[in-house]
């Protein structure tokens, strides 16, 4: 089992209000808001531009450090 994720201890629940760029901690959702947060991945890759998995890792390297 070597490819196990693992949670940022900065990671923190977010608001009803959630905004696009606020990391979600999963584990703090009902089933409806993961629903929710689930479809809103799916709409977007419908209708919004797709990333390169190096630019995904540019984006969180330069945002966040990780």
């Amino acid at each position: 089992m070597g490819n196990i994720g693992h949670v940022s201890k900065n990671t923190h629940a977010v608001p009803k209000e959630n905004k696009p760029d606020t990391l979600v901690f999963l584990a703090s959702l009902s089933k409806e808001e993961l629903d929710k947060e689930l479809q809103k991945g799916i709409d977007s890759l419908k209708n919004e531009r797709s990333y390169t998995k190096e630019e995904v890792d540019a984006f969180f390297r330069e945002k966040y450090g990780i």
